[in-house]
Protein backbone atom coordinates (compact mmCIF):
# COMPACT_ATOMS: atom_id res chain seq x y z
CA UNK A 1 0.00 0.00 0.00
CA UNK A 2 1.62 3.20 -0.55
CA UNK A 3 0.48 6.53 0.88
CA UNK A 4 0.79 10.43 -0.56
CA UNK A 5 0.85 13.43 1.54
CA UNK A 6 0.78 16.56 -0.11
CA UNK A 7 3.52 19.13 1.02
CA UNK A 8 1.05 21.65 3.09
CA UNK A 9 -0.76 18.24 4.74
CA UNK A 10 2.67 16.70 6.42
CA UNK A 11 3.95 20.13 7.53
CA UNK A 12 0.48 20.75 9.41
CA UNK A 13 0.94 17.34 11.71
CA UNK A 14 1.48 17.66 15.27
CA UNK A 15 3.80 15.31 17.40
CA UNK A 16 2.51 14.63 20.46
CA UNK A 17 5.21 16.41 22.40
CA UNK A 18 4.13 19.55 20.92
CA UNK A 19 0.58 18.99 21.44
CA UNK A 20 1.43 19.07 25.12
CA UNK A 21 3.42 22.57 25.08
CA UNK A 22 0.22 23.58 22.79
CA UNK A 23 -2.04 22.28 25.77
CA UNK A 24 -5.56 22.86 26.18
CA UNK A 25 -5.79 26.61 24.91
CA UNK A 26 -6.40 25.86 21.30
CA UNK A 27 -9.47 25.43 20.34
CA UNK A 28 -8.96 23.72 16.86
CA UNK A 29 -6.23 21.07 17.34
CA UNK A 30 -3.28 19.49 14.83
CA UNK A 31 -3.90 16.83 13.38
CA UNK A 32 -1.68 13.92 14.56
CA UNK A 33 -0.01 10.82 13.01
CA UNK A 34 -0.27 8.22 15.96
CA UNK A 35 0.36 4.08 16.02
CA UNK A 36 -2.01 2.18 18.15
CA UNK A 37 0.28 0.72 21.11
CA UNK A 38 -2.48 -0.77 23.16
CA UNK A 39 -6.35 -1.96 23.02
CA UNK A 40 -8.52 -2.48 25.94
CA UNK A 41 -11.45 -4.60 26.12
CA UNK A 42 -14.99 -2.70 24.88
CA UNK A 43 -16.82 -1.09 28.20
CA UNK A 44 -20.60 -1.33 28.46
CA UNK A 45 -21.59 0.66 31.38
CA UNK A 46 -25.56 1.48 30.60
CA UNK A 47 -27.97 1.99 33.04
CA UNK A 48 -31.87 1.43 32.91
CA UNK A 49 -32.38 4.76 33.92
CA UNK A 50 -30.00 6.40 31.32
CA UNK A 51 -30.87 6.28 27.87
CA UNK A 52 -27.90 6.17 25.70
CA UNK A 53 -28.29 4.50 22.42
CA UNK A 54 -24.34 3.31 22.59
CA UNK A 55 -23.57 2.98 26.33
CA UNK A 56 -19.62 1.61 25.12
CA UNK A 57 -16.00 3.01 26.15
CA UNK A 58 -13.01 1.80 24.57
CA UNK A 59 -9.49 2.82 25.57
CA UNK A 60 -6.44 2.80 23.32
CA UNK A 61 -2.67 3.71 24.16
CA UNK A 62 -1.43 5.54 20.83
CA UNK A 63 2.37 7.01 20.20
CA UNK A 64 4.26 8.52 17.60
CA UNK A 65 8.34 9.68 17.81
CA UNK A 66 8.22 11.84 20.61
CA UNK A 67 5.36 10.11 23.21
CA UNK A 68 2.43 8.53 24.15
CA UNK A 69 -0.71 9.68 25.08
CA UNK A 70 -4.59 7.70 25.81
CA UNK A 71 -6.91 7.48 23.40
CA UNK A 72 -11.13 7.15 24.49
CA UNK A 73 -13.39 6.25 22.49
CA UNK A 74 -16.98 7.10 23.75
CA UNK A 75 -20.70 6.11 22.61
CA UNK A 76 -21.40 5.75 18.78
CA UNK A 77 -17.41 5.72 18.06
CA UNK A 78 -16.90 2.81 20.03
CA UNK A 79 -19.43 0.18 17.58
CA UNK A 80 -18.24 1.68 14.51
CA UNK A 81 -14.30 1.79 15.09
CA UNK A 82 -13.49 -0.62 18.16
CA UNK A 83 -13.09 -3.75 15.38
CA UNK A 84 -11.46 -1.64 12.62
CA UNK A 85 -8.28 -0.36 15.24
CA UNK A 86 -5.69 -2.96 16.04
CA UNK A 87 -2.44 -2.55 17.63
CA UNK A 88 0.09 -1.37 14.96
CA UNK A 89 -2.30 0.50 13.08
CA UNK A 90 -1.08 4.11 12.09
CA UNK A 91 -4.02 6.50 12.28
CA UNK A 92 -4.31 10.33 11.56
CA UNK A 93 -6.55 11.79 14.01
CA UNK A 94 -8.25 15.01 13.48
CA UNK A 95 -11.35 16.76 14.85
CA UNK A 96 -10.29 15.51 18.45
CA UNK A 97 -10.41 16.63 22.31
CA UNK A 98 -7.72 16.82 24.99
CA UNK A 99 -9.05 16.37 28.47
CA UNK A 100 -6.70 16.08 31.26
CA UNK A 101 -6.39 12.32 32.67
CA UNK A 102 -7.16 10.44 35.64
CA UNK A 103 -4.00 9.87 37.59
CA UNK A 104 -5.12 6.66 39.16
CA UNK A 105 -5.42 4.33 36.42
CA UNK A 106 -2.42 1.69 35.07
CA UNK A 107 -1.06 2.19 32.17
CA UNK A 108 0.51 -0.33 29.62
CA UNK A 109 4.16 -1.41 29.02
CA UNK A 110 5.17 0.65 25.98
CA UNK A 111 5.44 -1.51 22.91
CA UNK A 112 8.12 -1.31 20.53
CA UNK A 113 8.00 1.84 17.97
CA UNK A 114 10.18 0.58 15.69
CA UNK A 115 7.63 -1.78 14.10
CA UNK A 116 8.90 -3.41 11.21
CA UNK A 117 6.42 -3.44 7.81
Amino acid sequence: MTVTFSVSSVTKICSLQKLEMIGLSKITLPPLLVRVMHKSRLRYFGKAEKRTDYPYQAYFEVADHSGMMSLVLWNSLCPEWYNTLQVGNVVLLQQYAVKKSYACRTLPTPGNLQKSA
